[in-house]
């Protein structure tokens, strides 16, 4: 191996070495909840990482109300009747997840308008 490819397969390998090192310092350091924190305090991806990790959790907490759908992401669960969800409102839904208590068919009645509103936390009443 001539003198200048050798050197070129050492340097490559010391960096891989260097990344992967500070890769796995990074790694550790940030599972330390007070330093992940800190470190991600304003951060939107941070903050979705610790609203699953709180999710995954068998405890009902705050949002006890939803179930994690496929497709959705999260919906909320069937049948809840007047349940306490959004800073003490009260949250009900039918027998398809959807808000209110009375069951609307999927199937739209002649001569009748529905009304469809698509959207996040907003949208659902949250704030």
């Amino acid at each position: 191996m001539p003198r200048a490819w050798k050197k070129a397969f050492f340097v490559t390998l010391y960096g891989l070495l260097l990344f992967a090192v500070l890769e796995i310092g990074a790694r550790a350091a940030l599972s330390w909840s007070p330093i992940f924190r800190r470190v991600a305090r304003h951060s939107n991806a941070a903050w979705r990482l610790e609203w699953v990790a709180r999710r995954a959790s068998p405890a009902s907490g705050p949002y006890a109300f939803d179930v994690f759908d496929r497709i959705r992401g999260w919906a909320p669960k069937p049948l809840l009747h007047e349940v306490t969800a959004f800073h003490g409102k009260r949250l009900s839904t039918n027998s398809e997840g959807l808000r209110g208590t009375s069951e609307v068919r999927y199937e739209k009645t002649p001569g009748r308008r529905r009304i469809l509103a698509l959207g996040d936390s907003f949208t659902f009443g949250e704030e």
